[in-house]
C-alpha cells in the first residue's frame, strides 16, 4: 500500500496510487471483502467528496488539472494552487493565489479565490496570511490565518461574495486546524501563546465556544459527529498505540476501541481514517507499505 490513500464513497473499498506496470499508474481500488482489486481511474491527485473529480495541482506552473471521471474529460485552471477546496455540491471551488513579494512564501499574503470548475465567475472574496480550512457548508468557506505578521491567528467564515458571517480569535499560531464533517466544528493547536492559553482546543463555529482537550491527541470526528475518535500521542505501557471512544459534547474518552485487539498498533505519522460510515477506521502500519483496518461495525455505542 503506496502512502496515498482514502475511502471509497461507500467504504467497501480503499483507493490508492499504484503502477503495477508502466502502463497502468494510476487509482486503483482493493475490495475489503473479497479481495478484489481494480483500477478505478487513470488520474490520481485530491478527490472531491463524490470521488467524480479529480485534481492534480502543479506548485511550479501555479495550475491545476481538473479531471471529471464521469464525462471523461478534463481541463487546466490557472493561476490556482495545492490549497485546493471543492465546493460539497461541486459546482465551485475555493483555492488561493500566492501574492509576488522578497519574503518566504509562508509569510506572504495570499488571495483567497472562488471561481467555477472551469474557472468562470472568478473573484477574490479574501486576502490573509493563512489558509482555507475548507467549506463549511456549500455557501460558505473557513479561512485561518493574520491579516499581517503581528497579529493573532483567526477563524474567519465567509460567504461566497467575500463577506464575513463570522470571526473567532484562535491563539498568536495554530497549527492542525481541522474542519469537522458538517463544518460545524474544528479542532486547532495552539502554540507560542501567553502561558495558559496553549493547547489542544474544539471550537463550535456558530458560537465560539471552544473546549480544551486535556492530553494532545489525534482525533477524527464520526461522520455524524456524534463522537470523536482519539488517538493518545503517547504510547500505553505496552508500547502501543490506543484508539478510543469519545462521545459529544466532550467529557473526555470513553472507552477503548483496541484494547483487545491481539496485535500492537504501531503507526507511521498518525495516518489514519475513519470510513464513510463511521464504524471502521484504517491506518498505515509503522515502516510497512500496509494498512490495518479495525472494524466495530457489530458494537452499539451508548454515549455516557
Amino acid at each position: 500500500m503506496t502512502r496515498d490513500w482514502l475511502w471509497s464513497p461507500t467504504g467497501h473499498e480503499i483507493w490508492f496510487f499504484d503502477r503495477p506496470t508502466a502502463d497502468t499508474a494510476g487509482t486503483w481500488a482493493i475490495n475489503l471483502k473479497t479481495g478484489e482489486k481494480r483500477r478505478v481511474a487513470l488520474e490520481w491527485g485530491r478527490f472531491s467528496p463524490s470521488r467524480n473529480l479529480i485534481t492534480q495541482p502543479d506548485n511550479s506552473s501555479q495550475s491545476a488539472r481538473i479531471t471529471d471521471r464521469s464525462a471523461r474529460e478534463h481541463w487546466t485552471l490557472d493561476g490556482v494552487s495545492e490549497d485546493f477546496h471543492f465546493q460539497p455540491s461541486e459546482t465551485l471551488v475555493a483555492t488561493t493565489q500566492v501574492r509576488v513579494g522578497a519574503e518566504h512564501p509562508a509569510m506572504r499574503a495570499v488571495d483567497i479565490l472562488i471561481m467555477g470548475l472551469k474557472g468562470d465567475h472568478r473573484h477574490r472574496i479574501d486576502t490573509i496570511i493563512g489558509n482555507i480550512a475548507g467549506w463549511t457548508h456549500d455557501e460558505e468557506i473557513a479561512i485561518v490565518g493574520r491579516p499581517n505578521l503581528h497579529d493573532p491567528t483567526v477563524v474567519r467564515i465567509v460567504d461566497v461574495s467575500g463577506k464575513t458571517q463570522k470571526e473567532w480569535p484562535l491563539g498568536t499560531r495554530v497549527h492542525n486546524f481541522d474542519l469537522s464533517p458538517s463544518g460545524r466544528f474544528a479542532s486547532f493547536t495552539t502554540i507560542l501563546d501567553r502561558t495558559g492559553s496553549n493547547g489542544h482546543f474544539l471550537i463550535d463555529l456558530d458560537s465560539g465556544h471552544r473546549t480544551r482537550l486535556n492530553t494532545p491527541m489525534s482525533l477524527r470526528w464520526l461522520p455524524d459527529e456524534s463522537a470523536l475518535i482519539v488517538l493518545p500521542i503517547k504510547r500505553n505501557d505496552a508500547g502501543s498505540f490506543e484508539f478510543f471512544y469519545a462521545p459529544l459534547p466532550w467529557k473526555g474518552p470513553s472507552f477503548s476501541l483496541t484494547a483487545g485487539l491481539d496485535h500492537r498498533i504501531l503507526m507511521e505519522s498518525f495516518d489514519w481514517s475513519i470510513s464513510p460510515s463511521g464504524k471502521m477506521l484504517a491506518y498505515r502500519d509503522e515502516g510497512w507499505l500496509r494498512l490495518r483496518i479495525i472494524d466495530w461495525s457489530d458494537t452499539s455505542f451508548t454515549p455516557l
